[in-house]
């Protein structure tokens, strides 16, 4: 059985984004205008409730999203752990 998946798409200082979330928290971030196409996965179901803690912490810091961002576009994580 596949754990349920909730989605919603965001603006961001660097273009839209996806966002995908479990039960364990956030699992994907991906950019609309990256390398690769981007879309939900068949499975996942669009609910901008489940993710707005996660938007609002994006947006309530845009400059450090946007650095967040483009650190990881350019293969660069500085996540403790990843």
């Amino acid at each position: 059985m596949e754990q349920s998946v909730s989605y919603t798409w965001m603006e961001s200082p660097t273009g839209r984004l996806l966002l995908a979330a479990d039960d364990a928290g956030l699992r994907f971030l991906l950019f609309v205008n990256g390398r690769e196409s981007v879309a939900p996965r068949p499975h996942w179901r669009e609910d901008p409730t489940a993710l707005r803690e996660t938007v609002r912490q994006f947006v309530q810091d845009a400059e450090k999203t946007a650095t967040l961002i483009r650190e990881a576009k350019a293969g660069v994580s500085t996540v403790a752990g990843r």
